[in-house]
């Protein structure tokens, strides 16, 4: 099995942020990979989930050593590093590729050179051009690769939710909360008489005790600490809105659906908040640092007073879907090329005689062996055709064929039954087309019915361009166009 070593560190002075991302990313992976979560000596790892295999870094190794620790410790051969911190910076990510381990980023600066594989960051604004990258580095952006855990993934997939008549109140700024936002929301919220119940949630690195002393004299505030996932998300569908900064947290609550009072007090949030500015789900929050209790009870009343949930509720639904995890898993997936072989040719009968190849085709009527077997023989002999069949993992996934003419070649793609809806297609499209424009300058043309959207979108994401309409056949298409500057 192959093996995932997750990196992040988390206490009261820097945070959880980077640890609870990292516990999110595990749980995706854990079914597939052996996973190991690695983490500094000073970390809290009481907030660790007990069924993680877990080790900390010795005191003595730092940053710049660490690369070097891990080469000696961990076999870089099949290993995934995936690194979510300020300090792993481009010289630490240079030198831990240098040693031969495969990198994952997790980022919410885009402020510097990155050498990892993948980079991923699931603010809302942010595109691959935010970055100054290597040439192989992968971008993982938006919240189609959201960082939640199982049960917020799950949550987003329901859009039904009644936030009924905002009474009951939801706090929650991170595992430390370093400027103790979170009591002076929560005594805002005390001030107020429309508010009959409050939840409070804190991390085991929380320091400051004044949220209890409030709660022995309010009995509607009940204050949560280190509480499991299923936990959470049970308090959260119960509570008819909630008051967070831009991070993973409001993420989740954005799963669960209500409006939410948000904004930034530190610099990495502020990706996110701008994005979810865009998108119209949240109340807008602005600068939280300078927040007084009176700023957040006049911002909370605000809200209240507003009344109409139903955008907030409507625009978090369309932000997240139930395949998530699997775009993570398609992330770590090897995909191999070669050339095909005469030994193919059953493999490719096979695909080619899919109901559904058979329907997004131009002849759609069942292929004959005898007539497969010619064709193919006569492509393999041909210079003029290119035939690269994929593998994932070693196990055969596609076929793209390249037919090369005067002035341009047609492409053709087959995915394996197994490997559809994984989003494969403009993957294998992309790295043929690399391997196609070693050997030709010319540009490739891609015919699509017009009612094949699933092809479209995939065509698209290879960054092929819409040449113009053709009726192909006696059916209405798209022909699509790449060039090999757009690869």
């Amino acid at each position: 099995m192959k093996k995932i070593i997750f990196r992040a560190d988390g206490n009261a002075e820097t945070g959880l942020g980077h640890m609870y991302r990292a516990f999110a990313l595990l749980e995706m992976y854990l079914d597939n990979f052996d996973c190991l979560l690695l983490t500094k000596d000073n970390s809290t790892t009481s907030v660790i989930p007990s069924h993680y295999n877990y080790k900390t870094i010795p005191a003595g190794i730092d940053i710049e050593q660490e690369p070097q620790w891990l080469n000696e410790n961990y076999s870089a051969a099949g290993t995934w590093l995936f690194a979510d911190g300020y300090h792993f910076t481009s010289p630490y990510q240079e030198a831990v590729k240098g040693f031969g381990f495969k990198l994952a980023y997790v980022d919410d600066l885009c402020a510097w050179q990155m050498y990892a594989d993948v980079v991923i960051n699931h603010a809302m604004n942010i595109t691959a051009g935010s970055y100054k990258a290597q040439p192989y580095t992968a971008f993982a952006l938006g919240t189609r690769f959201a960082i939640l855990r199982p049960l917020f993934i799950e949550a987003a997939a329901n859009t039904a939710r009644n936030t009924g008549n905002a009474n009951t109140a939801l706090v929650c700024f991170g595992g430390a909360d370093p400027l103790n936002l979170t009591f002076k929301a929560t005594q805002a919220l005390c001030n107020l008489k429309s508010i009959s119940k409050i939840h409070v949630i804190v991390g085991g690195a929380y320091k400051h005790s004044d949220i209890f002393e409030l709660g022995k004299t309010h009995p509607q505030l009940q204050v949560h600490r280190n509480i499991a996932e299923a936990e959470l998300v049970a308090i959260m569908k119960s509570c008819d809105f909630g008051i967070a900064p831009a991070s993973n947290i409001l993420y989740e609550l954005c799963a669960v659906k209500m409006p939410v009072l948000s904004g930034y007090y530190v610099e990495n949030q502020k990706n996110i908040y701008k994005g979810a500015l865009e998108k119209q789900i949240i109340f807008d929050g602005g600068d939280l640092a300078p927040y007084t209790v009176t700023d957040f009870e006049n911002k909370i009343t605000a809200l209240l007073a507003a009344g109409n949930n139903d955008a907030f509720i409507k625009n978090q639904s369309a932000l997240f879907d139930g395949k998530i995890k699997e775009r993570f898993l398609n992330l770590l997936m090897e995909i191999t090329y070669r050339k095909a072989t005469a030994e193919d040719v059953i493999l490719v009968f096979n695909w080619a005689n899919d109901p559904l190849s058979r329907a997004n085709s131009y002849f759609s009527e069942p292929i004959a062996l005898e007539t497969h077997k010619a064709w193919f023989e006569k492509k393999l002999l041909d210079r003029h055709a290119l035939i690269y069949i994929a593998e994932i993992d070693n196990r055969p996934a596609g076929m793209v064929r390249y037919d090369v003419s005067d002035n341009d070649a047609t492409v053709g793609i087959l995915v394996a039954e197994d490997f559809r809806g994984k989003g494969l297609a403009a993957d294998l499209l992309t790295g043929t087309a690399q391997l196609y424009f070693k050997e030709h300058i010319k540009p490739v043309l891609a015919y699509i019915k017009e009612e094949n959207t699933a092809s479209i979108r995939s065509f698209e994401k290879a960054k092929y361009k819409k040449l113009k309409n053709e009726l192909v056949h006696g059916c209405k298409s798209y022909v699509y166009k790449l060039e090999e500057h757009d690869v």
